[in-house]
């Protein structure tokens, strides 16, 4: 596991849950690829806009107290992602740190 990583709760964003959509998936204080994340039950997502959600936000703002992260990890689930879409890009996610700073140039392509 990692040494000295901090989960950041979305549950003050979240619009939707795992558990919604998925036969069973892992909740509470759970290791995936050796990267901690908490996942509560209930609200537990921050669900942002595709094509049947219109109405769901584009940009998400989180304000973790972490001074000089080093290293970032995000837990990004797909619903109804088909197999056409694989070795496509559907959507990207980009970092912007409180003192200006951007994660990459471009954003990392999902």
């Amino acid at each position: 596991m990692m040494e000295h990583a901090f989960p950041i709760s979305l549950v003050h964003l979240a619009n939707a849950s795992t558990e919604e959509g998925y036969e069973t998936p892992p909740l509470g204080a759970v290791v995936l690829g050796g990267i901690p994340f908490d996942l509560p039950s209930g609200q537990n997502s921050a669900t942002t806009q595709a094509e049947p959600l219109p109405g769901n936000p584009t940009i998400l703002t989180v304000e973790p107290w972490v001074e000089r992260p080093q290293q970032v990890y995000l837990l990004v689930t797909a619903g109804n992602l088909y197999t056409e879409y694989k070795n496509r890009s559907v959507g990207v996610v980009r970092l912007r740190f409180a003192s200006g700073s951007a994660g990459g140039t471009a954003g990392r392509r999902l």
